[in-house]
């Protein structure tokens, strides 16, 4: 309860990302199918959708609130993270692709509408330092 009061106190405000869906995605298991859900990291944070089962192109059309404690100013590093899993009963779920971007690459107060394709689990992801120019993963 302690942090929950310290954490408002110092929180700057609050970042929607509206996890809509996912279009043609890979084959993962051995009868071709996927069983798809998606975790998102902001600098430490993390968020999961729940697991759409047998579907290549999920629909989760969930909303998820991200806790926002620096200035989103032009300088911000705040670094945006999703990665697709594939779920598997065993527990080790194959990662199906990634995407990385900064959060100064959108303009914060209004809703930015975008699709982003995933790098595949066998591609270099860059990574996203302060000073480097936005990168977007296509």
């Amino acid at each position: 309860q302690c942090w929950d009061q310290m954490a408002s106190v110092l929180m700057y405000g609050t970042l929607e990302i509206d996890a809509k869906g996912a279009e043609d995605l890979p084959r993962m298991d051995y009868f071709g199918l996927c069983d798809p859900y998606l975790r998102i990291i902001v600098d430490g944070y993390v968020a999961e959708t729940e697991v759409i089962k047998v579907s290549l192109n999920p629909k989760w059309d969930t909303k998820i609130s991200v806790p926002i404690f620096q200035d989103p100013g032009p300088r911000t590093n705040l670094n945006i993270r999703i990665e697709c899993f594939d779920w598997d009963q065993r527990g080790d779920h194959d990662l199906v692709g990634i995407f990385e971007m900064k959060m100064d690459k959108w303009t914060f107060g209004g809703p930015d509408q975008e699709w982003f394709d995933l790098l595949g689990p066998e591609e270099k992801v860059p990574s996203l330092r302060a000073g480097e120019k936005d990168q977007l993963v296509r």
